[in-house]
């Protein structure tokens, strides 16, 4: 599916429609290339692109909205919605920048979400990213929530963490899938039935070459139960590990379950040679050792 074109002097870039079945790692390779520790791709890291075509929230029948540019062959941008439309991130290769106002307008028309006859559309940014705030800024956009992105440097030593009696920790292989994946579901307490997607969501995972099954863990309850599920992707390339999903069944919180998997999981990450560990906003990661990077930015515009 082709959309257009534009040119620069000599240069001509053509977009076209992702196709999920071909165009995931071309994308991926893209993000692994382009990776800019600073700005971290308005968020866009190479390990959350993985993880999201995977999510059971991501939508893959609307995934030839996604907008890719390229170049003589050469991906040179791409425009995503996260896990459905309405929410979207812009990525451009810094030699082609001048092609941001044209993915924010195909941003606008293909991957908008209308509520009530209000069409909405929200980009992500990170406040590191002068040159896209300003232009949502002068595009009518409105900053309408800001996150913290914290890291660990996997250098330093370790927190010192301790596992209460009887609980186990089981890791790669020894993990059930279906088990893991009704956890989750459970733990971040949906309270309808689990659909199909979650269902075989982690098996999904275990065989994207993307990912590292071998940092998946899980820890254990003396009853047998799944207490606390952790996954953690690692780009070798970049040398950044990627920490997502982390939660823990709210009858076993507080008990230091979290932080245990965390740290165990951050060592084999190290082990795998990544130096860096990204981290959620919440304060539980500061008080690990995890210190502030950047903030995520969501800028919205309703129509």
């Amino acid at each position: 599916m082709r959309f257009g074109s534009s040119k620069l002097g000599r240069v001509s870039v053509t977009v076209r429609g992702f196709d999920i079945e071909r165009d995931d790692d071309l994308v991926y390779e893209f993000l692994v290339s382009t990776f800019n520790f600073d700005s971290m791709n308005s968020y866009l890291l190479p390990a959350y692109w993985a993880y999201g075509l995977l999510h059971p929230f991501f939508k893959p029948e609307l995934s030839n909205l996604i907008g890719l540019w390229e170049s003589d062959g050469e991906l040179v941008g791409v425009a995503t919605y996260e896990w459905y439309p309405g929410e979207a991130q812009l990525h451009v290769h810094s030699d082609f920048t001048y092609l941001l106002p044209d993915m924010l307008r195909y941003a606008e028309q293909h991957l908008s979400s209308t509520d009530d006859g209000v069409k909405e559309l929200a980009i992500w940014i990170t406040d590191a990213e002068t040159e896209k705030r300003q232009m949502l800024q002068s595009s009518g956009y409105t900053l309408t929530q800001t996150e913290v992105v914290q890291l660990y440097d996997l250098t330093k030593p370790f927190p010192r963490v301790a596992l209460p009696p009887g609980f186990r920790v089981i890791t790669g292989a020894e993990i059930d899938s279906e088990r893991l994946a009704k956890f989750w579901w459970e733990a971040f307490e949906n309270t309808e039935d689990m659909p199909d997607r979650q269902r075989d969501w982690v098996a999904r995972w275990r065989t994207s070459r993307h990912s590292n099954p071998e940092l998946l863990t899980a820890i254990v309850a003396p009853d047998g139960e799944y207490a606390c599920g952790l996954g953690m992707w690692v780009d070798q390339a970049n040398r950044f590990a990627y920490l997502e999903p982390l939660a823990t069944l709210p009858k076993y919180r507080g008990l230091g379950l979290a932080a245990y998997a965390l740290v165990e999981t951050m060592k084999r990450a190290k082990d795998l040679g990544a130096v860096i560990c990204d981290g959620g906003s919440n304060p539980f990661y500061n008080q690990l050792g995890f210190t502030p990077h950047l903030k995520r930015e969501r800028w919205a515009r309703n129509e």
